[in-house]
């Protein structure tokens, strides 16, 4: 087949039987209502002549109209842009979602694919976030992404800037205040005035990522260990700067770390990305 060759899909300007009769008069004819089957069974032999007994039962207009309204809505809603994300009528219906199902999430202007960690799962990430636990971005409509502000210093979108013109003696080196992320996003983290630590002997600053469950960093130290805990990123370290963009989730949170006071102002930056989907 060539690609002029792929059919087009013809738009529906209805459900089929939107407005029309679907609830059956007698219950015995509807196999939707057949007890433990729920229809799985769908036309048994009940609607057949097997040669010596009549069938007991007949496909209702009504039943044709609930069948074909499925059917063809299923279309209709795609059509006009409905996502195929979380259901809590579906979620119940099914016991939960199972380990890899994957949806759709809207937040904001983004659209992420999401995928279910584990069976079983009644979670609705549409009310409490993506949290890494239950369901996770799944990686090909993140890296589907592109970021037209990555490298830019500008204003836009900051969430947190901490002073690194001191070394934070009173956290041995921790900068005070953490930034607490709400919504899974990209983030960049930058350091404005960055000649200010030349000439300077072994300085460092940075930033730390850390689960919402782990303990503040209390010196740079805490760093420095092989801890798992914390996800360290390095801005300067004697005159080498590195631009960190980071995807983050609801509960992570951030520390800042400068190890020695400057004489120039500069700061460290929380900036939230501003990506374009491509496709």
């Amino acid at each position: 087949m060539k690609r002029e060759q792929i059919p087009s899909m013809s738009a529906l300007p209805l459900p089929f039987a939107l407005n029309g009769e679907t609830s059956i008069p007698v219950k015995e004819l509807d196999p939707f209502l057949d007890d433990g089957n729920l229809g799985s069974l769908g036309f048994d032999g009940k609607y057949q002549w097997n040669g010596n007994t009549p069938p007991s039962r007949f496909i209702t207009r009504q039943l044709m109209n609930r069948l074909l309204g499925q059917i063809s809505g299923r279309q209709f809603l795609k059509q006009c842009g409905a996502l195929d994300t979380f259901d809590q009528n579906v979620c119940d219906a099914i016991g939960g979602y199972p380990q890899g199902a994957v949806l759709q999430y809207l937040d904001g202007d983004i659209l992420y694919d999401v995928v279910s960690m584990r069976d079983n799962n009644d979670t609705d990430y549409t009310k409490v976030g993506v949290d890494g636990i239950n369901w996770r971005i799944y990686g090909s409509s993140v890296f589907s992404y592109v970021y037209p502000d990555y490298g830019s210093i500008g204003q836009n979108n900051i969430l947190k800037t901490w002073d690194a013109s001191t070394s934070g003696d009173s956290r041995n080196g921790i900068l005070s205040g953490d930034l607490s992320i709400s919504s899974a996003c990209w983030i960049q983290a930058f350091i404005t005035n960055p000649t200010a630590a030349h000439g300077t002997t072994n300085y460092e600053c940075g930033i730390a990522l850390y689960n919402q469950s782990t303990a503040r960093p209390s010196a740079i130290e805490d760093l420095k260990v092989d801890n798992t805990n914390y996800t360290v990123y390095e801005l300067e370290e004697i005159g080498t700067i590195a631009t960190a963009v980071l995807p983050v989730l609801p509960g992570n949170k951030i520390s800042a770390f400068a190890s020695q006071a400057l004489p120039e102002d500069r700061n460290i930056i929380i900036r939230k990305l501003t990506p374009v989907r491509t496709r």
